[in-house]
């Protein structure tokens, strides 16, 4: 994958998170088309926000709230977890980048 196409992932990853907190759904039609359109070219772009944290993860890069500890969970997402299936198989392209804190 180049670099354009995963700087325009993280920019459609940041406007849709920008346009969610701000409760504006004027777009959403469009972020799901583009969403369908990267998956239907093997591209799967993954948030994992809300998902436990182990520090054995090796899809995201984690900033760690407090204590490291048990019961941690990714509370925010800042980068996406990029995922493309070429012919070699399924390729980790960008790990996310996350915060986590103890619940």
């Amino acid at each position: 994958m180049d670099k354009l196409t995963l700087n325009l992932i993280n920019q459609l990853f940041e406007i849709e998170r920008k346009l969610t907190s701000k409760k504006i759904d004027v777009a959403d039609r469009n972020l799901e088309r583009i969403k369908h359109d990267l998956e239907a070219n093997n591209i799967k772009v993954i948030d994992p926000t809300g998902e436990k944290y182990e520090d054995t993860r090796t899809d995201c890069q984690a900033n760690i709230v407090g204590e490291l500890g048990r019961n941690m969970v990714i509370t925010r997402t800042m980068k996406p977890i990029v995922i493309e299936n070429g012919p070699n198989g399924m390729e980790l392209i960008q790990r996310g980048t996350v915060i986590v804190e103890k619940v």
